[in-house]
């Protein structure tokens, strides 16, 4: 396993926990009120963009 398909893979499971906060938002909500779901996923989507053009660039 090489660093590309590293990253790769880093940037697919930050990606599905992304989706899985912007799922079950309500869920964080109640446990954590302050915290920004929306703000964390778009960074979470970013990092896996990043991850994903380190990898292809490795």
């Amino acid at each position: 396993m090489n660093w590309g398909s590293v990253s790769i893979w880093s940037a697919v499971i930050l990606l599905l926990d992304a989706a899985f906060g912007l799922w079950n938002h309500e869920r964080v909500r109640a446990l954590a009120p302050k915290i920004n779901v929306p703000r964390i996923a778009l960074i979470e989507a970013f990092a896996a963009l990043v991850l994903v053009l380190l990898g292809l660039w490795l």
